[in-house]
């Protein structure tokens, strides 16, 4: 007897018995099923296994493989078939980074613009946004002003004590010695 058998039965219920008031309830325990399939919503049964595509890169490399077997010894020998395709490093990156826009070509320690008619400044895209900005309190107002205007103070501080000078100062005496 487990242990809900005996708190129902310090209760007056007997084995057989549905539970409710009326003894008019269930009269088998619930026994809850484990689910072991992978079914549901956007499951497709067995998709894991379909799309390998290590499979057809090893057959496309297997397929260019030749063994030739003599009395004496054996050879092996690579071939190259005509409409087998070489992917190269670039088409690699070509296709990864496809989606990117080239904005400046680099060549030998010169920078040479490609296509700038796509490229804003600053205050171009400011007023494209309607003023709007991504810190997210300008929008309802809120401004660094106060962030600003005390490391300003700071600054100008700074400047009349001279602090600076001294720093410097201090910094080329370390240097020297």
């Amino acid at each position: 007897m487990n242990f809900g058998q005996k708190v129902l039965k310090q209760y007056g219920w007997n084995e057989g018995e549905g539970l409710g008031k009326n003894s008019d309830g269930i009269t088998e325990a619930i026994k809850p099923k484990r689910k072991t399939n992978n079914l549901g919503l956007g499951y497709k049964l067995g998709s894991e296994f379909k799309d390998n595509w290590w499979e057809s890169v090893y057959d496309n490399a297997a397929s260019n493989v030749i063994v030739k077997t003599d009395e004496d010894k054996g050879t092996c020998s690579v071939t190259k078939l005509e409409n087998s395709k070489e992917t190269s490093q670039k088409e690699i990156l070509k296709n990864k980074y496809r989606d990117f826009e080239k904005a400046t070509e680099i060549k030998s320690d010169e920078e040479s613009d490609c296509d700038k008619k796509n490229l804003l400044d600053d205050d171009e895209i400011f007023k494209k946004c309607g003023g709007r900005t991504v810190h997210k309190g300008a929008r309802h107002g809120l401004t660094l002003s106060g962030k600003l205007s005390r490391i300003e103070k700071q600054e100008k501080r700074l400047l009349k004590n001279k602090v600076v000078d001294d720093v410097i100062k201090n910094i080329k005496k370390k240097k020297k010695s």
